[in-house]
């Protein structure tokens, strides 16, 4: 018999010894309480998102689309990962491909162009120089309209949606260091337009 017990403990694997991690106030929800704090959290992000890449802007659309990814969120509801933002991602991902499937060119184009929005223009308030602060909204338009629809959502995942590399990359199905080689070059590109 002690013999046995010694053969079995020198089979123990050594990482189940390891103590569990220490779970997030969020994970440790019961199920229907971390959807609806998802829901709580995220909800309007995703509106947001959807509207901007909708072309004409059309509401009732986006609250359709979001209202999709939030009922496939709820369908693998057990199997969520523990980070608010993975989550975040994982919605914007769900749309974003509802978009383009709904889109008529969707099969041959998986880039979606992406409506300038008021928030791009948040740091250009100059109450001083309202006419300056005009001339800068329409610089910023135009050299906008002059980007690719990819170039466009580039921008837009990192500074209107405010998602990580790793998780734009997520979003785009792309990897966060490509995500971020792509976000360089389009930076490079919006402030040459701008300096012409």
């Amino acid at each position: 018999m002690a013999t046995m017990l010694l053969a079995e403990e020198a089979t123990i694997d050594p990482n189940a010894m390891v103590p569990p991690q220490p779970q997030s106030k969020f994970s440790k929800l019961n199920t229907t309480a971390r959807f609806d704090e998802i829901y709580r959290k995220v909800h309007s992000d995703v509106l947001r998102f959807v509207a901007r890449r909708l072309i004409p802007p059309d509401y009732s659309r986006a609250e359709e689309i979001t209202h999709d990814a939030f009922t496939k969120l709820w369908v693998r509801k057990d199997s969520l990962p523990d980070e608010i933002g993975e989550i975040r991602a994982w919605l914007f991902t769900v749309a974003r491909n509802d978009l383009i499937k709904s889109n008529s060119k969707g099969f041959r184009n998986r880039e979606l162009s992406v409506q300038i929005s008021d928030e791009a223009f948040g740091f250009i308030a100059d109450p001083v120089n309202p006419i300056e602060a005009q001339s800068v909204r329409i610089d910023l338009a135009s050299a906008w309209h002059q980007l690719t629809a990819a170039e466009q959502e580039i921008i837009s995942l990192t500074y209107w949606d405010e998602l990580s590399s790793r998780e734009a990359g997520q979003v785009l199905g792309i990897s966060d260091r490509a995500y971020r080689l792509k976000l360089h070059r389009t930076r490079l590109k919006l402030k040459k337009l701008l300096e012409l």
